[in-house]
């Protein structure tokens, strides 16, 4: 607590008002163009800009599942394979079974 106070904090300080993150950030962006006098020119660019960075995000979120579903490719492979060698190994264990059971009791039908 005396840290934040000596770093300059107050407590019970008034905060300021509460402006909505759109509403300031649209008013900037509309006193930025009218201060260089630039307007739409602007307008466009920042455009690009935003769809650029669309571009790489959508790039990225395809990159991702493209990585993802090669994952889950190798993994269904992976699966089959072993199911495959488990699947040979009861067939061996089910014939050694077979070997080692004897055969029914043949009952002797009379001359």
């Amino acid at each position: 607590m005396e840290d934040l106070l000596a770093a300059g904090f107050r407590l019970n300080a008034p905060s300021g008002p509460d402006v909505p993150a759109a509403d300031s950030a649209a008013a900037g962006t509309v006193g930025r163009h009218q201060e260089h006098g630039h307007g739409q020119g602007d307008d466009v660019a920042v455009l690009r800009d935003e769809l650029e960075r669309e571009r790489q995000d959508h790039a990225l979120v395809v990159a991702a599942e493209r990585h993802g579903r090669e994952l889950a490719e190798a993994e269904a492979a992976h699966l089959r394979e072993q199911l495959g060698a488990r699947a040979e190994h009861i067939a061996d264990l089910q014939q050694a079974l077979r070997a080692l059971t004897p055969a029914p009791v043949r009952t002797e039908l009379p001359p």
